[in-house]
């Protein structure tokens, strides 16, 4: 029987060439879009009435592997966040689309070429809507990057509340709370 969980288990090759090695996917405070949407499909080889049966079973245990952020977040939100990192990821030089559904690439080569005029333009409104945020609400969005890249060093949701003095007992739900009010302040900007 597939689970949810055997479905976010990815198979790579990372060290050595003919053993692939199971693993989860990489844990991220937002599970991606096009992650979550995995976790919804039915197998293929299901039929219209076992996929929703499938669909309606996995409903149940769904809850359990999304994240905290996940569950605070409107889609909307959920997306506005996504587009956020993506383009902060492109101001910091790393011009890529990752593709977390398909196999690793194994090179050490770095494609570059560049950004075509569409990219341009919306890294130009997104400086300009970072601009306009105020200050708290960027402290907050510069952390909650580096935690959705999974960097070396990265604060905790915890750490991250500490260190912006957020109130409340609960630091983990505090810091939450305060990445999802800066992704409803990005949707009220129409970003």
């Amino acid at each position: 029987m597939t689970t949810l969980r055997t479905r976010r288990t990815v198979t790579d090759n990372l060290g050595t060439r003919h053993h692939p090695v199971p693993r989860l996917r990489l844990a991220t405070p937002l599970t991606l879009r096009a992650v979550r949407r995995q976790m919804l499909a039915a197998p293929e080889w299901l039929d219209e009435t076992q996929a929703a049966e499938w669909l309606e079973a996995r409903r149940i245990e769904l809850p359990r592997l999304l994240t905290e952020l996940d569950r605070l977040l409107t889609d909307e939100e959920a997306i506005t966040l996504e587009r956020y990192v993506a383009n902060e990821e492109m101001l910091a030089g790393n011009a890529r689309v990752p593709e977390w559904l398909g196999e690793r690439v194994q090179t050490s080569a770095r494609m570059s070429a560049p950004l075509h005029d569409e990219a341009m333009e919306a890294l130009a409104a997104h400086v300009l809507i970072r601009k306009a945020l105020p200050r708290p609400t960027r402290e907050v969005l510069s952390i909650f990057v580096l935690q959705q890249l999974g960097f070396e060093g990265a604060m905790s949701a915890a750490e991250a509340a500490l260190f912006l003095r957020l109130p409340g007992r609960n630091k983990r739900y505090a810091w939450w709370q305060a990445v999802a009010a800066a992704a409803a302040r990005l949707v009220r900007m129409r970003y």
